[in-house]
């Protein structure tokens, strides 16, 4: 498989998802811009070389971008 230095959760009750490093670090949540659409989501594949998240909820699967790092001045 491939390796990859970050660690994704997907939070089924907020509908968020939380990025950690693989040491256990947090970086940064996403959140999409309707609150409701991941709710109760059931899974999460990460797709890092294509940067892409697969969210499976009740009401179907989706596919998001993992938006990219925001640049610190």
């Amino acid at each position: 498989g491939t390796q990859t230095d970050r660690l994704y959760i997907g939070d089924a009750q907020t509908g968020r998802i939380i990025e950690f490093s693989k040491e256990g670090n947090f970086i940064r949540q996403l959140s999409p811009s309707d609150p409701n659409r991941f709710r109760d989501m059931r899974s999460l594949y990460v797709d890092e070389a294509n940067k892409v998240f697969y969210i499976l909820t009740k009401k179907g699967l989706y596919k998001a971008p993992i938006p990219p790092m925001p640049s610190i001045p």
